[in-house]
């Protein structure tokens, strides 16, 4: 019984953590595009100092990624697959697969309806 209170909190946590995370990663994205107006803008006031900005004076989606990835070119699925999004809805998914087996565990069901039951909610 413990154990459901325990990681029900643990989910109460994660959901949201992985919500603001989402969030975050957003808002970066949107002031990498902002840095791309502002670079346009300078270059407008003074076309000489193009050498100088770090970021590409475009708002296009090819010209924010080459500034997001300013040191490099992007790692492709590695980026994605090893994102802090992915990982904390990696981590949640198994928190809720527990929390799953762990409510059907305490109804008394067999383990095999456990281990389902924790495998499709986790997956869902």
């Amino acid at each position: 019984m413990y154990s459901i209170v325990i990681v029900g909190i643990v989910t109460l946590v994660g959901a949201p953590t992985q919500v603001r995370v989402t969030n975050v990663s957003m808002e970066d994205l949107m002031h990498v595009f902002a840095m791309n107006r502002l670079g346009a803008a300078y270059l407008d006031l003074e076309p000489g100092r193009a050498p100088f900005l770090r970021s590409l004076p475009h708002d296009d989606l090819a010209c924010v990624a080459k500034s997001y990835y300013f040191l490099g070119p992007s790692r492709g699925l590695s980026q994605i697959a090893c994102s802090s999004v992915v990982f904390i809805a990696a981590v949640n998914a198994a928190v809720i697969g527990l929390l799953a087996a762990a409510a059907a565990s305490s109804s008394g069901a067999p383990t095999e309806l456990r281990v389902i039951v924790g495998a499709v909610l986790g997956i869902a």
